[in-house]
């Protein structure tokens, strides 16, 4: 017997071909660690819920605004017109503006850059709370302990940003307030004690955090320990009395449900996944996904500006409230608390 395999492949193209006619195509978008493997296990979660077949193509952006850019063009290129991810936020802010120009709706679940949505990215839709918001409330929190308060935050990325908003609005309000700057790498040493009492705020991504608690925060005994929201981890405080003295700036919850799907139980079938507890943007991922689906299914999916306006006329059930899109295409609906660290390694 003998085949003929210029026939066998033509078939097999235009077999793929008639396929992809027939589902949406989406780009999940990240960096690899623990919150891209976050945002793929939701999206999965998400669409299997909706019933709703996607060919998904993966991106690595690096956490890097000029690779951002770079993947940005490489979807526009392959055609495709919808995009979940980039958690960084240099790598959201450049990409957003590539997808702006080429039609490609972007939704991002972890984002919390203020000046995401612009007129330069008219198809972005940001499914999290702002930086400025975060800022405020842990403001709030360390005015209220009316104690000493030493900033730590990583030069380059949103941490640093939060640092300087939080300078502003603490300088007039608390007795000693120092803010300190690092590269990448933390040294091993603090310039400045850290006395009993004080109020540590550390500003930053998980890896800067997991650095500093290993090497210069090793022996300190802090007061208080204030954290931004993506800079948590529950590995950080082998100690329970540490992590009894931290909280962490998140969105408050206010109901167990999920759309329509317990967040307890959502949470566990994603623990199998992952072998381990989702991470923070877990849930404005898994909403990602269904409100995606929910507007193929409704409008179509060849005309990405209907689904985009489809979407942004939704509501959603959350954890964190009655969750829907302000003019400007941010989140509305939730509020920000100060969250005990312990009740969070719990989830």
């Amino acid at each position: 017997m003998t085949f003929d395999m210029e026939a066998l492949a033509t078939a097999q193209r235009e077999s793929a071909e008639a396929e992809a006619q027939t589902a949406p195509s989406l780009a999940v978008c990240g960096t690899d660690g623990p919150h891209y493997a976050d945002l793929q296990t939701a999206i999965e979660l998400g669409l299997s819920d909706e019933r709703t077949s996607v060919h998904i193509s993966y991106y690595d952006d690096q956490r890097c605004g000029r690779r951002a850019q770079e993947v940005a063009g490489e979807v526009a290129a392959r055609g495709i017109k919808y995009v979940i991810g980039h958690f960084s936020t240099p790598a959201a802010i450049a990409a957003s503006r590539v997808y702006g120009d080429q039609g490609i709706v972007f939704l991002a679940p972890g984002t919390s850059a203020p000046d995401l949505c612009t007129p330069t990215s008219t198809t972005t839709v940001q499914l999290f709370g702002t930086d400025d918001e975060q800022s405020e409330c842990l403001a709030v929190a360390a005015a209220e302990l009316a104690r000493p308060t030493l900033l730590l935050s990583q030069t380059g990325t949103y941490g640093a940003r939060l640092a300087a908003r939080l300078v502003r609005r603490l300088t007039p309000c608390c007795r000693r307030l120092t803010a300190l700057y690092f590269s990448e790498d933390p040294p091993r040493r603090l310039p400045v004690t850290v006395e009993t009492g004080d109020v540590l705020m550390i500003l930053g991504p998980q890896d800067f955090a997991k650095k500093l608690f290993a090497g210069a925060l090793r022996s300190a005994s802090p007061g208080q320990i204030l954290m931004s929201d993506d800079c948590f981890a529950s590995c950080l405080f082998p100690e329970t009395d540490l992590a009894s003295r931290c909280s962490v700036a998140f969105l408050e919850p206010q109901s167990g449900m999920l759309i329509d799907q317990q967040t307890s139980k959502l949470r566990q079938r994603a623990r199998q996944v992952l072998g381990r507890s989702a991470g923070p943007y877990f849930e404005t991922s898994y909403i990602a996904a269904r409100a995606l689906a929910v507007a193929w299914r409704n409008v179509g999916y060849h005309d990405p500006e209907a689904v985009l306006q489809y979407i942004l006329k939704q509501s959603w059930q959350s954890p964190f409230g009655l969750l829907s899109f302000s003019a400007g295409r941010r989140l509305q609906g939730h509020r920000w608390r100060m969250i005990p660290a312990q009740s969070i390694s719990g989830r």
